[in-house]
């Protein structure tokens, strides 16, 4: 399955991610990982659910981190 940032976000429009969902045969959960990206994975108790959350962990991917504080001596 490829998902694209655009179905996020509106940007990025030509980015597109390689999203790969599993089942757990032991636990009959769902995971989904983009490969590419590294630690951007989810899972959920369905595959429309994990698909979902990795939709939505790859939007926070992509948000940039706070700015870190400036300390002074």
């Amino acid at each position: 399955m490829n998902v694209s940032y655009s179905e996020i976000s509106g940007r990025f429009e030509a980015m597109k991610f390689r999203l790969i969902v599993e089942q757990d045969s032991e636990t009959q959960r769902w995971s989904a990982v983009f490969p590419e990206i590294p630690g951007c994975a989810s899972a959920g108790d369905t595959e429309a659910k994990a698909v979902t959350n990795a939709k939505e962990a790859l939007q926070l991917w992509f948000q940039p981190s706070p700015p870190k504080p400036i300390l002074s001596h």
